[in-house]
């Protein structure tokens, strides 16, 4: 999605700061005053922020206001806080790294993205990683720690090494 605001019309409105990636109002608008924190969190989710009607996600106006060019493609928060749009903590990924960089599901209890719980099995521990929309089923382990050593040799071998060897 293309944004319908420009860099210039941006910084005009608000100000950025990089090191903290708050937003402050320049000017005043409607009933906030100049000077007032810009952004709300809505539903729990990235914080937006209000422009003539139109409400954009602050991380992607942090990367115009920084960088001057609306962000082609995903932006990823690289320690998870939908809440930190301080640049440093924001780059492009793919949807791909995107997952990769996600939250682990709240039922996940081997804190280890990729790895499940199996009662059913001897081995209780499945390792089964998503790259590229493709599965890889890398086995079932006795132990947590083989489990993660798994994942880790996976990561480390690299995804096309893995396909020339399937």
């Amino acid at each position: 999605m293309k944004a319908d605001i420009s860099r210039k019309t941006l910084q005009e409105l608000l100000d950025y700061d990089p090191d903290t990636g708050a937003f402050r109002w320049k000017v005043s608008v409607s009933n906030v005053k100049a000077g007032t924190m810009a952004g709300v969190k809505r539903n729990g989710e990235y914080e937006t922020i209000g422009i003539n009607s139109t409400y954009y996600q602050a991380h992607r106006l942090a990367w115009l206001h920084f960088y001057g060019e609306w962000p082609d493609g995903i932006i990823d928060h690289i320690n998870r806080d939908k809440s930190d749009n301080r640049i440093s903590n924001l780059r492009i990924v793919t949807r791909a790294e995107n997952m990769a960089n996600s939250k682990l599901n709240k039922r996940n209890i081997s804190g280890i993205n990729g790895v499940t719980f199996n009662k059913a099995s001897a081995y209780r521990w499945k390792v089964q990683v998503t790259t590229n929309g493709k599965q890889h089923y890398l086995g079932h382990f006795f132990t947590i720690s083989a489990a993660k050593e798994a994942i880790e040799r996976f990561h480390k071998l690299g995804v096309r090494d893995l396909d020339k060897k399937e």
